[in-house]
């Protein structure tokens, strides 16, 4: 058995109760907090959004190689024996 699928699946479970019982009055507003924190985390974990985050760094990083190209040429050449 995967326990990692099994413990998503509870805690998606929890969260939504968490949350749905906040919005009924049966809970404190901290369970729905919890809950929140319970969804951001798993979006941000999930392959879509880490393939995403990788393209936007990778993009980034290429942005700003081009940048620092453009500045090294702009450099004046020193000759260390003048």
């Amino acid at each position: 058995m995967d326990w990692d699928h099994l413990n998503t699946w509870l805690g998606n479970l929890f969260s939504a109760g968490a949350i749905v019982g906040t919005l009924l009055g049966w809970l404190p507003v901290l369970a729905a907090l919890i809950g929140a924190v319970w969804y951001c985390v798993q979006i941000y974990e999930s392959k879509t959004f880490q393939s995403w985050l990788t393209v936007r760094r990778t993009k980034r990083v290429e942005m700003l190689e081009a940048r620092l190209a453009r500045m090294r040429q702009k450099l004046p050449v020193v000759d260390p024996g003048d």
